[in-house]
C-alpha cells in the first residue's frame, strides 16, 4: 500500500491508511469542488511516507505549486529539489489558449516515459489535459488500458481528477467502471455560510483497513485539509 497518514489529520484513517499499490484511482467532482486540494494532500502524504511522486497539473506553475502547498503546510520544495517529487505544470509550456488536441498522443508516447518512473502518478485533471480527445469510447478504453497496465505491471498507483462538465456521459461511465478506486467531491454549504467538501467512496478494491463512505473536510490555510471533528465521531 501507498500510505497518505498524516498525525495532524485522520484523512489517510478515513480512506484506509493510503491506496493500494497496482491500482487506478479516479477522483470525479466539479471545477472547485476540492479535487486539486485532495490530490495536494495524498501528494504530501505519499511523499512524508518516503514514495516518490510525479505531478502533471494543469493549473499552476511550479512556482505557484510550491507557494500552495506552502499555504496549506504541505512544504514540497526540498521534495523536488531532492527528486522525490517530479512537478509538470502544463499551462506554461503549451499556454492556456493552445491547441491541446495532440496532448494524448504526447501524455502516452514514448517521450513522456520518464513521467511514469516515480510510484504515484498524479494527474490533475485528465478531462481538462485530454477532454477534447476523447472522442470515442474506444479512445478512452485506450487510456484506460495504458494506465491500467502501468499501474499493474509497475506496481504504480495512478491517481487521476475528472471534472464531469469536461466529458461526454458514456466516456464518464467507462472511467468510473474501470477504475479501482472511485471518489467524488462536491462542495456544500454549512449552516453559517461555513464552506465545506464532502468525499465520498464510491468503490473501494483492496483495502487493507477500513474505509468511511463520507468524509465531510474544510480547508483551512497553514492546516491544509480538516476533517469535520462530528463527521468523525
Amino acid at each position: 500500500m501507498y500510505e497518505i497518514d498524516l498525525d495532524r489529520d485522520r484523512m489517510g484513517q478515513r480512506l484506509g491508511g493510503g491506496f493500494p499499490k497496482g491500482s487506478l484511482v479516479l477522483i470525479m467532482g466539479p471545477f472547485g469542488s476540492g479535487k486539486s486540494i485532495l490530490c495536494q494532500r495524498f501528494t504530501y502524504g505519499f511523499l512524508k511516507h518516503d514514495h516518490s511522486v510525479t505531478y502533471i497539473s494543469t493549473e499552476l506553475t511550479t512556482k505557484g505549486f510550491i507557494e500552495q502547498m506552502d499555504s496549506l503546510d504541505y512544504p514540497a520544495e526540498n521534495y523536488i529539489y531532492h527528486r522525490k517529487l517530479l512537478y509538470i505544470p502544463v499551462y506554461p509550456i503549451i499556454g492556456r489558449a493552445a491547441d491541446r488536441s495532440g496532448f494524448l498522443t504526447k501524455l502516452l508516447g514514448p517521450r513522456a516515459k520518464a513521467l511514469y518512473l516515480n510510484d504515484i502518478i498524479v494527474i490533475d485533471s485528465l478531462s481538462s489535459l485530454i477532454g477534447q480527445d476523447l472522442e470515442s469510447k474506444k479512445r478512452a478504453l485506450d487510456v484506460l488500458s495504458f494506465f491500467k497496465k502501468l499501474a499493474e505491471t509497475k506496481n504504480r498507483c495512478v491517481i487521476m481528477t475528472i471534472d464531469p462538465a469536461e466529458m461526454p456521459d458514456e466516456i464518464l461511465l467507462t472511467f468510473k467502471a474501470v477504475c479501482d478506486v472511485f471518489l467524488t467531491v462536491e462542495t456544500v454549504i454549512a449552516e453559517g455560510g461555513d464552506v465545506l467538501h464532502r468525499l465520498t467512496v464510491n468503490r473501494f478494491l483492496n483495502p487493507e483497513r477500513r474505509i468511511t463512505g463520507t468524509t465531510m473536510f474544510r480547508v483551512e490555510p497553514h492546516a491544509g485539509t480538516v476533517v469535520e471533528i462530528a463527521e468523525v465521531a
